[in-house]
């Protein structure tokens, strides 16, 4: 997501945020790969590095992704890894601290007269908090985990798309890739493991006509053969997907020393949540899940028929 989107009026919201440090193994193939491109690693080291990665993880069976393995073979893969890094630093040559909001939930209303939305996290004695993210440091680095609840409800009125954020800040460095004290490439590296929160969770609506790229369709509202104009209510149970360990990896766009630059970021909900929609009678509604994250938006609505002459 463009964090640009996020630059308008916030709603300030209740709720609960921890952060904790997570060590390397947490972070997947993937980011650890492109990190490291990011950080001015040349292809040649980077394929030296991963052919490491792989052979540590082929001799473990891990898939060397976010999966669950044992401590001796988080410890098995690592070490062949580190051993690569021997005579490997990156030199610091300047650091900005970024901020950025971390998105949670993506709640639209259908472009549609008197239509609503709004979003409410269901509540349960045993679960504090809602919310799971990892923010990812570059390489071998440590990542941050932020927990997050939020016991308010926000809402969206007519065609209007908000995004539930966490207000973050992130140290951004400037950095030399050296190998045995010689320059061998420049690039940006993240810091996450100091990130930290730098506000209560808000609700930002986004720019007239921004959109996000839809996914699936969710459910079809079919109340085009109303003509009345009534407004209706209806409920969605959002529900974590049961069957994923965590969610595919997201990647928020930044700038930095003039510069575009992306944070890799996964996001997983604890639980559900409950969408209230409030639709009006003779038009059909499509609502779709969004591609990257969280949320749901409204894609295609059927106007009111018109009979001719």
């Amino acid at each position: 997501m463009n964090m640009d989107l996020l630059r308008g009026p916030a709603e300030q919201l209740s709720g609960q945020t921890k952060l904790l440090t997570l060590p390397p193994s947490s972070t997947p193939r993937d980011v650890f790969e492109s990190s490291l491109r990011d950080a001015g690693v040349p292809d040649t080291h980077l394929r030296e590095a991963l052919e490491a990665w792989d052979r540590a993880s082929a001799a473990t069976g891990s898939t060397g992704e976010y999966t669950r393995v044992s401590q001796m073979e988080i410890s098995d893969v690592f070490a062949e890894l580190r051993n690569w890094f021997q005579g490997r630093t990156f030199r610091v040559e300047d650091s900005v601290d970024v901020e950025f909001g971390l998105p949670l939930f993506i709640l639209g209303a259908p472009n549609a007269p008197d239509c609503k939305a709004s979003f409410t996290m269901k509540r349960t004695d045993t679960r504090k908090y809602d919310w799971y993210a990892v923010i990812f440091g570059t390489g071998l680095s440590k990542s941050r985990l932020v927990q997050q609840s939020v016991s308010s409800t926000f809402r969206a009125n007519t065609g209007e798309i908000k995004v539930l954020f966490i207000p973050m800040s992130v140290p951004v460095e400037k950095v030399t890739y050296m190998v045995n004290n010689v320059p061998v490439g420049d690039g940006i590296r993240v810091d996450a493991e100091r990130a930290k929160h730098i506000g209560e969770p808000s609700a930002c609506m986004l720019p007239p006509g921004a959109t996000l790229p839809m996914g699936d369709v969710a459910m079809h509202y079919r109340l085009s053969g109303d003509s009345s104009g009534a407004v209706s209510n209806h409920t969605y149970e959002y529900k974590k997907n049961l069957y994923d360990y965590l969610p595919d990896t997201a990647q928020l766009g930044l700038k930095a020393f003039d510069a575009d630059l992306s944070i890799k970021v996964n996001v997983d909900m604890t639980w559900e949540a409950s969408l209230d929609y409030e639709l009006r009678s003779g038009f059909d509604y499509e609502l779709h899940h969004v591609v990257e994250g969280h949320g749901l938006v409204w894609g295609a609505i059927t106007p009111p028929r018109t009979s001719g002459l």
